[in-house]
């Protein structure tokens, strides 16, 4: 082969090998936009989601999308999400969901409300539809000593609840001879135990059974949270028809005494079992911002 001829060969390899790198690049160049526009599309679907729950018909391998894919438990709608985002949790009206294992909120602005589930997305319960509402019930969980505690939320630090038209009610332990706590970091269905967070309440009933509702923690790891309860319902079960009389009844309970900083707002709301608002609440009310009398 002529000099010539090696050159012109050589220029063609040159020229196929620039052809098949420019389209392998182009190649990747494409994988990366799909890559790039998928990511905050994936993103933006954890950070603002809507999880439906039916305690029935769902299970929790489910994506919880609607109602036809519903979770069937709380914690399996909440646990396995990133922290700090934005969360709505549809609740299938009439039914009890148990809290039977701790529901992690990680410092997300969690919504929870009762849905009919005459569609797939559900319609929310209004005002007037008291009948209807879900209700949380806590459940009493074993843990590793052989004594029990029970199930709860763990807010985590900056977290919301908003919850409307909703029922909650607190856990009824059986026994205080078998090792049986009620000490509220452990039972409260909210403690503030390593956290900062706001409940705020629209329509609800709150039922408190051994076990309080949420506490101030004035010791050790200090949290707290602020509440905000607007058109509700809370009542003190009578502790003679409980099978345990071991029972923290507190809608404020409390560990420590020292006097954390909280808010505390009551308004158009109603309180059976119970002299006063002052008698549910056992936190250091010195540093409170209330309009409660204490």
């Amino acid at each position: 082969m002529s000099l010539e001829s090696q050159i012109t060969a050589l220029v063609s390899a040159a020229s196929k090998l620039t052809s098949e790198v420019a389209n392998k690049m182009s190649g990747i160049d494409q994988k990366v936009d799909q890559a790039t526009e998928a990511v905050p599309e994936a993103v933006a679907k954890l950070s603002d989601r809507i999880i439906c729950v039916d305690a029935v018909n769902g299970s929790d391998a489910n994506s919880g999308d609607d109602f036809n894919s519903a979770k069937r438990t709380i914690p399996g709608a909440l646990n396995d999400l990133p922290a700090k985002i934005n969360i709505e949790l549809r609740l299938a009206a009439s039914q009890t969901h148990v809290l039977d294992a701790v529901a992690q909120m990680k410092g997300s602005s969690i919504l929870a409300r009762s849905y009919y589930t005459t569609s797939s997305m559900g319609i929310a319960l209004r005002s007037g539809d008291d009948a209807d509402r879900a209700t949380i019930v806590q459940s009493g969980i074993s843990i590793s000593d052989g004594a029990t505690r029970a199930a709860n939320f763990r807010p985590g630090f900056g977290g919301v609840f908003w919850c409307v038209q909703l029922n909650f009610e607190t856990a009824t332990l059986t026994s205080d001879s078998d090792g049986t706590r009620v000490e509220p970091w452990q039972c409260g269905l909210f403690p503030s135990i390593s956290s900062t967070f706001v409940f705020l309440s629209q329509n609800i009933g709150i039922k408190i059974n051994s076990t309080p509702f949420s506490h101030v923690h004035a010791s050790g790891s200090i949290g707290k949270g602020d509440y905000y309860i607007t058109n509700s319902d809370v009542v003190i079960s009578d502790l003679a028809t409980l099978p345990s009389s071991a029972a923290d009844q507190k809608l404020i309970s409390n560990n420590g005494s020292d006097s954390i900083p909280f808010d505390l707002f009551v308004v158009n709301s109603t309180l059976a079992g119970a002299a006063d608002w002052s008698n549910v609440v056992s936190a250091n009310t010195d540093n409170v911002t209330t309009n409660l009398v204490f």
